[in-house]
Order: structure tokens, then C-alpha cells, then sequence
């Protein structure tokens, strides 16, 4: 399957067997998980290195437990300057492939790959037999040029898609977003709620929690909350509403500090910014309201807004 980006400026493949130019390109290679600071390397590489050629980003897809979710990975990758993306989902046959085969047909074969670029731990193929190395040996068969990306580090140690996942479970919120180089933010409509909040003086725009990204430590947070591409600051909590019935789906409430528009069944996105405290169950009502007052004016001093 083949299909435009909004802005026509980028070319989307479902499955690398759809892609077929005979022009040379440079190829970057690499999961992509959330294109994190270290996969934004791998990019600024290639568009240092371009000249004519196409810059073609190869995409291993994850099903579950994302940190960014298929239609953002790919506006995002078209801002960074990717001319085409082609998707390798998690049932493709590629996974089959030799690491011998998939530079003979693939890399070289398919993409007539000029300049091969990739992180330096990684690894492909069959039982992930090739690596860096190998991709070296047999740059002069195949006549491209190989550039190694060193691994991109934060605190001390590695940027990888596991642990900004792990910081995101942890509530770490503001480390994920350093090593993300931007603020991790979930999507999606605004749905109705029980109103109980609007009885005290807290609507909140809620928002089923994706299923497939990946799971945020619940509780308060501060948070960005885009509505018609306007910013506001909120208040966010993420979890199940143990004080008033607890939900089957994780939930996303967002307070908007100075906003009072009908938003039900608009799109919005939450951006997280810091973690404040656990989401916990409070004897009544009253005792909740009373905590969320207490956070209403934390969340806002962090943002230095008012309320």
C-alpha cells in the first residue's frame, strides 16, 4: 500500500515489497521507536550527507506499547526532512531474511541503497546475525558507503526506546522528555464523563488512554493540553478513578486552567510535563476535592499561571 502525507512533501510504504525506484538513495536503517534523540541522529547524518539522493528511513513497527503512535511517527519524520518511509511490520517476511540476503536484496537490491546509515548496536537479520560489522565487510562488494552513528546518551548512560519507556512506568516523566528531545503526549477525543467534577468547580476534557502506547505511571501531572492548535496549561490525571467507580480503561482528566469552551467529541492532544503525586483512593468525595484544590494550585505555580 502507498499513500501521500498530508503535505505531499513525503512518501509512505506499508511493506518494503511495495517500494520500486531504481534510483540511488541513502538508506537509514533502525526501529524508530518514538524517535527518540538518538534516532534524530541517524536523520541529521543523512540530511548532512544528501545531495541529489533520496533519503528513504526503513521502519521496524511496533504493535504494542508504543511511544508514539503510527500517524505522529510519520508527521514527525516528515518534519525532520524524510523523503520516503517504508514500514517493516511485525508479520513481514523480512524477519526471515539472512543478514547475506537482506543487504544483497534488499538494502542494495531494492533500495539501490548508495549510503547505508545506522546506530552502532544494530543488529539484523535472521537470529540478528548482522551487525556493523559485517555491513563494513561487504561495503566494497556492493559499492555504498557506510556511516556508524555512536549511540546518543543522557545522565550518564544510552538513550534507547526501553528506557524512556521505563522512565514513562516510573513517572519520570521529565527524564523521558529530555531523551525524547520533546514532551511524550498521548491523542484523542474528548469523550463525556460523569460530570462529578463540574459539580465542584473541576471540568475536566476527558480521554480514553491509548491502548497501544505505552503505560505512564498514573497520577497528577502538570501538562500541556492543544486545542485547535492552541496551548493551554492543565492539570492532568491519568488512571482509573478509584474514588468515584473505578474504570476498566485507564482515563486521561485534564483540568484547562482559564478555559470554558464545549470541547465533547473534539481531537486534543496532553502533553506531560511533570509527575506531582500517585492517583490513590480518598474516603469521599469531598476529600478528593479537597486534595485536588491542593493540586490545582502546585500544578499551576510549576506552570507559573494562575487559577
Amino acid at each position: 500500500m502507498l499513500y501521500m502525507c498530508e503535505n505531499v512533501l513525503m512518501r509512505y510504504f506499508d511493506d518494503f515489497v511495495d517500494y520500486k525506484d531504481d534510483k540511488k538513495t541513502i538508506l537509514i536503517i533502525g526501529k524508530f521507536d518514538g524517535v527518540h534523540l538518538g534516532h534524530m541522529k541517524l536523520i541529521e547524518a543523512a540530511l548532512k550527507t544528501k545531495a541529489a539522493e533520496r533519503v528513504v528511513l526503513m521502519t521496524f513497527e511496533r504493535e504494542h506499547d508504543l511511544i508514539l503512535d503510527k500517524k505522529d511517527k510519520l508527521e514527525l519524520l516528515e518534519k525532520c526532512g524524510v523523503d520516503i518511509v517504508v514500514n517493516v511490520s511485525a508479520k513481514s517476511t523480512l524477519y526471515g531474511y539472512t543478514h547475506e540476503r537482506f543487504v544483497k536484496e534488499v538494502a542494495c537490491g531494492r533500495f539501490h541503497a548508495g549510503t547505508i546509515i545506522c546506530g552502532e548496536n544494530f543488529c539484523f537479520g535472521r537470529n540478528r546475525l548482522g551487525d556493523t560489522s559485517y555491513l563494513a565487510e561487504v561495503s566494497g562488494i556492493y559499492g555504498y558507503r557506510l556511516i556508524v552513528v555512536p549511540m546518543e546518551s543522557y545522565d550518564g548512560d544510552y538513550i534507547s526506546s526501553m528506557r524512556i519507556r521505563g522512565a514513562l512506568a516510573d513517572g519520570d516523566i521529565q527524564d523521558a522528555n529530555a531523551m525524547l528531545g520533546r514532551n511524550f503526549y498521548i491523542t484523542g477525543k474528548v469523550c463525556a464523563g460523569n460530570k462529578i467534577g463540574r459539580q465542584y468547580g473541576f471540568p475536566t476534557a476527558n480521554v480514553i488512554y491509548p491502548d497501544t502506547i505505552c503505560k505512564v505511571r498514573r497520577g497528577v501531572y502538570a501538562s500541556y493540553v492543544w486545542v485547535h492548535d492552541k496551548k493551554y496549561n492543565a492539570l492532568t490525571n491519568i488512571g482509573v478513578k478509584p474514588t468515584v467507580a473505578c474504570e476498566d480503561n485507564l482515563l486521561s482528566e485534564s483540568f484547562i486552567y482559564d478555559f470554558s469552551d464545549d470541547i465533547y467529541g473534539e481531537d486534543i492532544r496532553i502533553e506531560l510535563l511533570r509527575f506531582f503525586r500517585e492517583e490513590r483512593r480518598f474516603e469521599n468525595l469531598d476529600g478528593l476535592f479537597e486534595q485536588i484544590e491542593k493540586d490545582k494550585i502546585a500544578v499551576s505555580d510549576y506552570l507559573g499561571g494562575s487559577i
